[in-house]
């Protein structure tokens, strides 16, 4: 997978979660999958032709409650 490209960069999405990855990779045409991968080891993922904006603000969403709930279990 690829850095954003220089359209959209990590400082276009600042509420990602502090110590996550962002990476995308268009598998084919206008179709994008979107990564983000927690130094923790962690990952959420989407794939789809939506907007690429779109898909990383869901991947960001999903990073978050995943934080969420680690910060439940182990405080």
């Amino acid at each position: 997978m690829s850095l954003l490209p220089h359209m959209l960069t990590v400082k276009d999405f600042p509420t990602i979660p502090m110590g996550w990855t962002l990476t995308y990779d268009e598998r084919s045409n206008g179709v994008y999958q979107v990564r983000l991968t927690s130094e923790r080891g962690p990952q959420v993922e989407t794939t789809g032709a939506a907007d690429l904006e779109q898909l990383v603000l869901e991947c960001i969403k999903d990073a978050k409650a995943i934080d969420e709930q680690l910060q439940q279990k182990y405080g």
